[in-house]
């Protein structure tokens, strides 16, 4: 028998907001993400350039800037 065991490495708080991830945080590339690894989430623009990415490392990868505390 095989049994495949999930880890979560990224998440979001449905309540604060909050976003918590397992890996690192490179930001600010001004480049698209090209070479996405396979199994990874990704966030595309309208024009479906990838924007963003989280590798199943936990990773996050962003063509701009995460900024906290945000007013939206």
């Amino acid at each position: 028998m095989v049994t495949k065991l999930e880890v979560t490495k990224a998440w979001i708080d449905d309540n604060t907001g909050n976003m918590r991830i397992a890996g690192t945080k490179t930001e600010n590339t001004g480049t698209y993400c090209t070479s996405v690894p396979t199994g990874s989430f990704e966030i595309k623009d309208a024009s479906g350039n990838c924007v963003l990415y989280i590798d199943k490392s936990g990773n996050l990868w962003l063509r701009g800037t995460l900024v906290q505390g945000a007013s939206l």
